[in-house]
């Protein structure tokens, strides 16, 4: 069967699968007789297939053969699980109880143009709706990405003019020194603003998040981004305390990216010392950075590691990444805060991906 999940079709609509359950030779049937439609056609020949391919959420269209062993409950619980997915129940005799609300009954003696015509109405249905979806999320996307990103970017702009207005005015060395850090930090700031706009974008449109997988060890990873870290904040202090085997198989640029927004983010809503934790947790690697911040309100939580969230002046990207990157290797993320311990951010990496043991490069679904 085919797996077209997320795709679009020529049109440029979202591709939408028919769901079929029924058993052996009545399975057979219907393949055949919807097979001209030009949706997936997915078969199942039992309760629990009917129910798993039914509630995937590219499925615009369940047909259910009701003298099928299963097909009743398979209809009953497909109604109640998706009460919006459109069922065309199949069957030879009239059932002797009144049909689910919503469901469009068809007679198995029925000509095989005229079912494809009821299922194909309601899977291209469900596919326009969805595109009109999409499209609102898009739009919606849009408008409140461009508002956050000139909102972000203005900042480290005016930065930049401001210490550029100063060298020129002052070329002094004894200024140029701090002036020159804090146009530094600016411009790192565009740079991962930039950096995290990409993943973001590789992860929505083009498919996924590369991962080359190799052998790397945490506390090298954590050395390389301590230092860069205190180059770009020379007046902050960074405790780091490191302990046991930290190897794993990973893509150590992309958990050096992840363990750097971390870094950054307790840098930048902190105070005084960031600390960062890491050890051993049998098979993985556990590290932990922690800032003595205002904490963060539990209703806010769940929204941290989403992008473009209305309740946040930012991009949020670099949260995201980092939920992005710990997902594709298989980690728990996890966040603590409050007023007594401030916020911690830990990250729990299997030492080994649990997809992709051996370690060639692969690319994740994002």
């Amino acid at each position: 069967m085919l797996e077209d999940r997320g795709e679009l079709d020529e049109g440029g609509f979202p591709t939408v699968a028919v769901m079929i359950a029924a058993h052996d030779e009545a399975l057979a049937s219907l393949l055949d007789a919807l097979e001209p439609l030009p949706h997936a056609l997915r078969g199942a020949r039992s309760f629990g297939e009917a129910l798993s391919f039914g509630g995937e959420p590219d499925v615009g269209c369940g047909v259910v053969d009701l003298d099928s062993p299963f097909g009743a409950d398979a209809a009953r619980a497909l109604h109640a699980a998706r009460p919006g997915l459109p069922l065309v129940l199949v069957f030879d005799a009239p059932p002797d109880h009144a049909p689910l609300d919503g469901c469009d009954l068809a007679a198995r003696r029925l000509a095989p143009e005229l079912l494809r015509l009821r299922v194909g109405l309601y899977a291209s249905r469900h596919r326009r709706g969805e595109e009109l979806k999409r499209r609102a999320r898009l739009l919606h996307a849009r408008d409140l990405f461009l508002g956050i990103l000139g909102h972000d970017l203005r900042n480290p702009i005016q930065a930049l003019k401001t210490g550029i207005g100063l060298v020129d005015m002052n070329p002094s060395r004894e200024l140029q020194g701090p002036v020159l850090g804090r146009m530094r930090r600016s411009l790192d700031r565009m740079e991962r603003m930039v950096r995290d706009l990409l993943d973001f974008t590789r992860a929505h449109l083009a498919g996924g998040i590369t991962l080359s997988l190799g052998r790397c060890d945490l506390a090298a990873i954590c050395q390389q981004v301590v230092d860069e870290a205190r180059m770009a904040y020379p007046e902050r202090a960074i405790r780091v305390a490191l302990d046991g085997d930290l190897t794993g198989l990973w893509d150590g640029p992309r958990v050096a990216q992840a363990l750097a927004n971390l870094v950054v983010n307790a840098l930048e809503h902190g105070h005084r010392e960031v600390t960062i934790v890491g050890g051993e947790e049998g098979a993985a690697v556990r590290v932990a950075v922690h800032n003595d911040g205002p904490p963060i309100p539990p209703e806010r939580q769940g929204s941290l590691f989403e992008p473009f969230h209305p309740s946040r002046r930012s991009l949020g990207l670099g949260l995201y990444i980092v939920r992005e990157i710990a997902r594709i290797h298989g980690a728990d993320l996890e966040v603590r805060s409050s007023v007594d311990d401030g916020t911690t951010f830990a990250l729990r990496l299997p030492r080994v991906p649990p997809h992709h043991p051996r370690g060639e490069p692969r690319l994740f679904e994002a």
